[in-house]
């Protein structure tokens, strides 16, 4: 909920609620309302103390599989941006500059360790076994179309850069 390019509150999962620390109130269905502590260490604090810095380490992170939601930091920025605090291109550049560190990590990983870093991240998962064996297929068949729609994928997201390693697909594809 945004009042005055202000976040006051906002939307999401009791998981994300939970990891995040944060209280829930009002409803009992899927979603809760939650309303951010005023401070600095609350979303909007840390994108008008840090700014670009704040988008490119949420996104950083997010892309790195830690459960760190880079999304309300993404919408504050831009609502800072209405304001003249920061261009929308500025915060775009860091946004992607965060989200191709990371996956360029998890890419070099992917091709030193091979399979194994796949193994790891699958064990998370509800099916380990199927998981793996899912993920290189459907990867070697739709190679182009798997890269380009994975960032939009929860956990997909995560596995695609080690994926595309372990399968030494070339940089420019």
């Amino acid at each position: 909920v945004v009042d005055a390019v202000v976040l006051t509150g906002y939307f999401l999962s009791t998981y994300s609620a939970r990891k995040l620390g944060l209280e829930t109130t009002g409803n009992a269905g899927g979603r809760h309302n939650l309303v951010p502590k005023r401070g600095a260490d609350d979303f909007a604090g840390l994108v008008a103390r840090y700014g670009l810095t704040a988008v490119f380490l949420f996104t950083f992170l997010e892309n790195t599989g830690l459960p760190i939601p880079a999304f309300p930091v993404l919408m504050l920025a831009g609502a800072y941006a209405s304001t003249r605090h920061a261009t929308l291109l500025m915060i775009l550049v860091a946004a992607v500059a965060g989200a191709l560190l990371a996956d360029t990590i998890w890419y070099l990983v992917g091709r030193w360790k091979g399979k194994r870093v796949l193994t790891h991240l699958c064990r998370v998962s509800f099916n380990p076994d199927a998981c793996l064996e899912r993920a290189v297929d459907g990867f070697h068949r739709r190679m182009a179309a798997t890269i380009l729609f994975a960032k939009f994928l929860p956990g997909v997201n995560t596995i695609m850069p080690p994926l595309a390693g372990v399968s030494a697909v070339p940089v420019t594809v």
